[in-house]
């Protein structure tokens, strides 16, 4: 009986110094950091955009007849001033050879009116008219010289045929088109703003596209237009030029990526993003924990908040570097000690993910 009694003040001994022994152990508590983030004068915006052809022109005779050759046909790229088809334009010169004969005769006749003028033989009215029938005849020797010129279509730029409506022997009227050309000598890149970005317009800088099919390649950009009036999905139109497009890989209807490039104005607060839960206040001041790594402690540290920048808190007083503490602030003290649960995600800097 006594040896059992012995055995339980031997226990109830135990745990009490098992009780004391925790009592006296610190208690270290678990927090999560974050690095702040530096603002930038500049963020980047990506919008979705497609490739456009400069504009599609219809190309047809400026007069009528019959096609004797076309030269290209569906797909060819052709260049500014190429030739792509032909009329048969023998009777636009008959027209041409005949008149030219009345324009040749009619200039030696007013040659030697002009010599009989000068020695008073004639009146000058009858020099006067003959003077201008020469010019009316001119002008109308220019007529069929042009017609003749007509018979012959040349690309107005450098593109790529999309279609040919026409074929050899076949008689076409004057306008009527023969050709369809996807006019390349420049590429338009289309795309949609939302309106808080189309508010932002003035503060664009660089912008650039890049396609998937084109890895690693970058292609920059200047605005042609913007529209001033949104569609039903409040987008506003933007239409930009890539600049030295010469040899460009780009295509009508690829699609492409465009970042643009906003300059934040003057009043943007400068300073360091943070989580908001990392501030804290005590006697009307704001206060952050910092890490000290090499002794796992943190410390209070003054801060001036500035603003916000996208639901997360601006603030000055920081440095890049600092390990800031952004859960469990409320319960920590001054150089008390810390155990981080988990290292900061490089992909996530600043935490704000």
């Amino acid at each position: 009986m006594k040896g059992k009694i012995f055995l339980y003040l031997l226990l109830i001994v135990m745990c009490v110094s098992s009780c004391q022994q925790n009592q006296n152990k610190p208690l270290i508590r678990s927090v999560r950091t974050t690095y702040p983030v530096k603002i930038e004068p500049v963020t980047e915006r990506t919008l979705p955009g497609i490739v456009k052809e400069n504009q599609i022109i219809n190309l047809g005779f400026k007069a009528a007849g019959q096609i004797i050759q076309i030269y290209v046909k569906e797909g060819d790229y052709v260049k500014e001033g190429q030739l792509l088809a032909k009329l048969d334009d023998k009777d636009y010169r008959l027209q041409l050879s005949a008149t030219e004969i009345q324009y040749n005769q009619l200039k030696t006749e007013v040659e030697r009116l002009e010599e009989l003028y000068k020695r008073n033989s004639i009146a000058g009215n009858d020099y006067e008219k003959a003077v201008a029938g020469l010019n009316a005849l001119k002008v109308q020797l220019q007529a069929y010289q042009n017609q003749v010129d007509y018979t012959l279509l040349e690309a107005p730029s450098s593109g790529y045929i999309q279609s040919v409506n026409f074929r050899k022997s076949e008689m076409v009227d004057a306008g009527r088109p023969v050709f369809t050309l996807m006019d390349m000598s420049s590429i338009v890149v289309e795309t949609d703003l939302p309106a808080n970005l189309y508010l932002q317009k003035s503060n664009f800088g660089d912008i650039n596209c890049n396609a998937s099919l084109l890895p690693g390649q970058s292609f920059p950009l200047k605005i042609l237009s913007i529209s001033h009036k949104s569609n039903g999905n409040q987008l506003y139109k933007m239409y930009l030029t890539v600049i030295n497009s010469a040899d460009n890989p780009l295509t009508a209807g690829m699609n492409v990526e465009v970042s643009i490039k906003i300059v934040k104005d003057g009043e943007t607060p400068k300073g360091y993003i943070l989580p908001v839960n990392c501030v804290f206040s005590e006697n009307d001041k704001q206060y952050v924990w910092v890490l000290l790594q090499e002794q796992s402690i943190v410390q209070k540290k003054e801060v001036q908040v500035v603003g916000v920048d996208d639901g997360n808190i601006v603030i000055t007083g920081i440095e890049p570097g600092n390990e800031i503490i952004s859960a469990g602030v409320q319960y920590l003290k001054e150089n008390e000690k810390v155990n981080v649960i988990s290292g900061i995600s490089k992909t996530n800097v600043g935490g704000l993910l």
